[in-house]
C-alpha cells in the first residue's frame, strides 16, 4: 500500500467497507513510518498527533485492519508486530537492537512436502533470529 497517496489509501479502505477516518489513516501512517512496530509503538506515534486517542482504539483499529487484510500481524518474542506488506515474506530479527528486515520468498522451505498432507495452508510465518551487521560491527569495534 502506497501511503504517500492519501486518496489511494482512502480508496483501499473504502473498497474494504471501511471509512477513511483520521485514526485509521494515522495508524497506517505509523506502521509505514516504523519498522514492524508493536501496538504500543504505533500508539505512541499516533498519540503524538491525536493525544486523546485511547490505546483501545489503536488496538481495535489494528485488529480491524488486520481482519480486512490491509496489514499483517505476526509474533516475535511474544509481542504482536504489524507490517504493511501483506504478501508472503519472511523476516530477519536482530536479537541485539530488535531491528527487523524483510526477506522475500516465493515458496517456504519444505512447503512441497506438505502437498500430500491434506492440510490447507493459510499462512506461513518464518522469522530468522540473529545479529544484524550493524550490531556485529559495534560488537567487533567494542572488542577491538
Amino acid at each position: 500500500m502506497d501511503l504517500s497517496d492519501p486518496t489511494g489509501v482512502s480508496k483501499v479502505l473504502h473498497d474494504k467497507g471501511l471509512r477513511a477516518t483520521p485514526q485509521r489513516m494515522a495508524v497506517l501512517a505509523a506502521i509505514g513510518q516504523l519498522s514492524h512496530p508493536a501496538a504500543e509503538e504505533v500508539a505512541r506515534l499516533v498519540m503524538e498527533s491525536y493525544p486523546t486517542l485511547s490505546l483501545a482504539t489503536v488496538y481495535n483499529t489494528l485488529d480491524t485492519l488486520e481482519n480486512q487484510g490491509l496489514i499483517r500481524c505476526f509474533k516475535v518474542e511474544g509481542r504482536r508486530r504489524f507490517d504493511l506488506r501483506t504478501e508472503a515474506h519472511h523476516h530477519l530479527w536482530c536479537t541485539e537492537c530488535q531491528r527487523m528486515d524483510d526477506v522475500p520468498v516465493t515458496v517456504a522451505p519444505g512447503f512441497d512436502d506438505l502437498a500430500d498432507s491434506g492440510w490447507e495452508v493459510e499462512d506461513v510465518v518464518v522469522t530468522y533470529k540473529g545479529v544484524c551487521p550493524r550490531c556485529q560491527a559495534r560488537s567487533n569495534h567494542a572488542g577491538a
